[in-house]
């Protein structure tokens, strides 16, 4: 569970008050990172918003990582081995030039045998995250939808959208203010007990 500050914190430092506000949810910032050439044709980055989809024995997933690589059989898969899906079904590749256009068209030996299948959500912050690298929509409106506008980059990924100095500096400051809240909510429990001690003596 992503949260910032936990229920079983609160039950600890504060008893049966449960007046302190907690974070259940930490969103999903779906920003485009900047891309690197790797030279691998099969490496492939997304240039705008929008997923590749990937077939899996739970369903379909999305994922914007294009790190792929070909089985024995030439299908293109991911790192784990899921196949990556065309408008057809999945990419098999056969032959030996393997190239994908600019709009998903994907050729092996100059032949066009299918277009990725590309898509995007409206509410791309309401996907649930699955594992490292998958999302999939967990609300029945929010469908995939077909698109070809996404811009494929092939021999370059997509790195992390994350500034680690700045992401470090902002961990620094949640965790003081998070060790300030337990002084706070410890000295209020502390102030409790001594109230109920001062109730009783008199």
């Amino acid at each position: 569970e992503e949260s910032f500050l936990s229920h079983e914190y609160l039950d600890q430092y504060v008893g049966m008050d449960k007046s302190a506000v907690v974070v259940d949810e930490i969103g999903k910032d779906f920003t485009i990172g900047r891309f690197r050439n790797t030279g691998s044709k099969l490496d492939l980055a997304l240039e705008n918003e929008g997923f590749f989809t990937i077939a899996t024995p739970q369903g379909d997933r999305f994922t914007r990582a294009g790190n792929f690589q070909l089985e024995g059989n030439g299908r293109l898969v991911t790192h784990d081995g899921f196949p990556v899906m065309g408008e057809k079904g999945p990419i098999l590749v056969t032959g030996n030039d393997f190239t994908v256009g600019v709009d998903g068209q994907v050729k092996v030996d100059g032949e066009i045998i299918d277009r990725l299948r590309l898509v995007r959500f409206r509410h791309p912050e309401n996907l649930q995250k699955l594992g490292q690298t998958f999302f999939a929509p967990i609300r029945s409106d929010d469908v995939p939808i077909p698109t070809d506008e996404v811009g494929v980059l092939q021999g370059s990924l997509e790195d992390s959208n994350v500034n680690s100095v700045l992401e470090m500096t902002r961990m620094i400051s949640a965790q003081r203010a998070y060790e300030g809240v337990q002084r706070a909510l410890s000295n209020i429990d502390k102030l409790n007990e001594r109230a109920i001690g001062l109730a009783r003596v008199s």
